[in-house]
This record gives structure tokens, sequence and C-alpha cells, in this order.
């Protein structure tokens, strides 16, 4: 998606909300941790400056793809400062069984995040949960 159609869907969330009042409408990229960190940071540059001119519809980052593919310890510098941005998260975790994953994901997370799935959380996870 280009900044064209970005700022052409953004319009329509707004004239949504004058035409549509009780329906709400937030946005929420994603980053696909599979497509590795270099293009994750490059995407939470371009939601930053989104959030920045948008920021009654961009509130979050969503993480997801194959987690086999990649290492949340290598989003996880990018994802500090957008938590200072005031972002907050849908993080897709323990869609398979690894402890250091779904720990390092867990601890970073707070209770104005989402988990995805969860299949994997059990035991000693579930209080972190």
């Amino acid at each position: 998606m280009n900044h064209y159609d970005i700022n052409k869907l953004f319009s329509h969330i707004r004239t949504c909300r004058t035409t549509h009042p009780d329906i709400i409408v937030k946005y929420l990229p994603s980053i696909n941790i599979s497509e590795g960190a270099n293009d994750g940071e490059k995407n939470f540059q371009l939601f930053s400056e989104l959030r920045k001119k948008y920021p009654d519809i961009v509130v979050g980052i969503d993480l997801s793809g194959n987690a086999e593919r990649g290492k949340f310890s290598d989003y996880l510098e990018f994802f500090k400062k957008a938590r200072d941005e005031g972002f907050r998260f849908a993080i897709h975790c323990a869609e398979s069984m690894n402890e250091e994953e779904i720990l390092a994901k867990l601890e970073f997370m707070t209770a104005d995040d989402r988990i995805g799935h969860g299949t994997f959380i059990s035991g000693k996870y579930l209080k972190k949960a």
C-alpha cells in the first residue's frame, strides 16, 4: 500500500465516523517477523509517521508471520521506541513451542497489549499471559 492509498483509506475512516458514529475504526498495521528486522524497521518508521499524522486512527502494531523464520529480539529495540511513542501491540505468540521466544514476547507485553494465538502458552507462562 502506498502513501496515496493509505491517506485515502484514512480519509474514508474519518468520513465513516461522521456518517456512522457508532462504528469505531482503528488501524493496526502489521510487521511480518519472517521478513527480517530491516524490513520491520522500515515499516516501523512508516507507522510512526502515520501515527503522528493520524493519532486517532493508528493505535498499535501487529507482529505476525512465521515465528520460525524470525526472532523477536531482532525487533525489540524499535518495539521499545514504538512503546515510548504510545503504540500498543498485538503480538502473535506461542504458535509453536519455543520457550525463549514465548518468554521474550510475554516479558515485553503489558496489559494493554493483545496476544495472538497463544496456543503453546501453558504452565509457568500462563501467569505472565
